[in-house]
């Protein structure tokens, strides 16, 4: 059976609970049967439970991991912060870098976009199901197993394996063959995704990417290994990340409503991996914007990090699709031209600049971000013309050890800059 919900899934800042509403389908090509007879089947991200009540429904931590209440007041906000950089540079700070996912203790996007998996879970384990017989019998789990892919050291990698933790239920990761170093001395977001439990499946670089290069990410290329198995697209990009998005969107547009003054043009700037974040982000303050009266401007603007402006507008697409939004309005994007994860003498040196405003970026996406941000504000025709800069820190602190060890084996940082 796949569980499937209509992916308007709204959290808004003003609301202390969660909402949704489900739908049924059978899908019989995506599920199997495993030795015992039991039917195997994915469950679609856009579902994870029926519904989710108010807080104030769950009182017993003892049926529950957490009081969902306790999760919710925790995830709150986070905070924006006022700088001046290079002398004369204004930008505002979305610090979602300090939010964390109570429970798991993920942080960041990934937090934003696990927190309908590990609500909707708390909430199922939490209350009593009202069609059994026995007022001790504990509800059955959404899901009972989490599959995703991605490379060996993917921050939503590691934060899949705090979940599946964290939830007590297996997590199996596809990745291509291990780097022989990696191997031998497990290091990063790698160890501590195993430590937590992570099922690691290697393919080689043809099998991997013929499974993930030609299916749409939505649909796992594969059987699913439970009754119940949640499949999650590299980096988290699906249905599952629009909660949390929608509720930065609308924390986003009351800070630009009560601190702005009237007419001011704001450039949210989201570093991309898949766009994900981006896109649903910028859906959501188009929608809320409808209702502005004001004469202002608030664009979310994506940096390109992974892929450039042309791989992230066609994973923006993919995923529009996906999600039931095709042909919908795109964030512009600015070019990165900066090489994946490769080590750069610009991108540690605006690590360290950054550093020095007390602001800690990683390496992979958040200091080349801002190698672009920095080149894309003197350009006279830039997409940041005329705009205020409102940077969204999308955290993935987690493997900057492991990141700083790559620059001081490219000889572009001293030892005692490593960690």
């Amino acid at each position: 059976m796949l569980l499937s919900l209509s992916p308007s899934l709204a959290f808004r800042p003003s609301l202390r609970h969660l909402t949704s509403s489900s739908k049924y389908c059978a899908l019989t090509s995506i599920a199997s049967l495993d030795e015992s007879g039991v039917v195997n089947s994915w469950i679609d991200s856009s579902v994870i439970t029926q519904s989710i009540n108010e807080p104030n429904e769950v009182q017993d931590k003892k049926t529950g991991i957490a009081e969902f209440s306790d999760l919710i007041q925790n995830f709150s906000s986070s905070p924006v912060e006022k700088l001046i950089i290079r002398d004369s540079l204004l930008v505002y700070i979305k610090r979602d870098d300090l939010l964390r996912l109570r429970g798991p203790g993920i942080s960041g996007n990934k937090a934003r976009k696990m927190l309908s998996l590990i609500t909707s879970s708390l909430q199922s384990n939490s209350n009593p199901n009202p069609n059994s017989s026995s007022p001790d019998t504990t509800p059955t789990p959404p899901i009972n197993s989490l599959v995703s892919h991605g490379g060996h050291q993917s921050n939503a990698m590691l934060s899949l394996s705090a979940c599946s933790n964290y939830l007590s239920i297996p997590f199996t990761y596809y990745c291509k063959k291990l780097p022989r170093w990696l191997k031998n001395n497990p290091s990063g977001n790698y160890l501590r995704s195993k430590s937590l439990g992570m099922q690691v499946i290697q393919l080689s670089n043809e099998e991997y990417n013929n499974k993930f290069s030609i299916t749409p990410t939505n649909i796992p290329p594969f059987d699913p290994p439970t009754s119940k198995a949640l499949w999650v697209p590299q980096g988290g990009a699906s249905n599952l990340a629009v909660q949390g998005c929608e509720r930065l969107a609308g924390e986003i547009y009351d800070f630009y409503v009560s601190h702005f003054r009237e007419g001011s043009g704001v450039g949210v700037v989201i570093p991309c991996g898949t766009g994900c974040t981006a896109l649903l982000v910028h859906r959501e303050i188009n929608r809320l914007m409808e209702n502005y009266t004001g004469t202002g401007t608030l664009k979310v603007i994506g940096v390109g990090v992974c892929g450039g402006r042309k791989g992230i507008t066609a994973q923006m697409k993919l995923l529009s699709k996906e999600t039931g939004h095709e042909g919908e309005s795109l964030p512009e994007i600015i070019d990165c031209k900066i090489p994946f994860a490769k080590p750069v003498q610009n991108v540690v040196d605006v690590f360290q600049e950054m550093k020095e405003y007390g602001v800690f970026l990683d390496l992979i996406y958040g200091a080349p971000a801002w190698v672009s941000i920095f080149r894309e504000k003197k350009k006279p025709d830039g997409l940041l013309k005329d705009l205020q800069i409102f940077y969204v820190h999308t955290g993935g602190l987690e493997g900057v050890s492991s990141q700083l060890t790559r620059y001081k084996h490219a000889e572009l940082v001293d030892s005692d800059v490593v960690q």
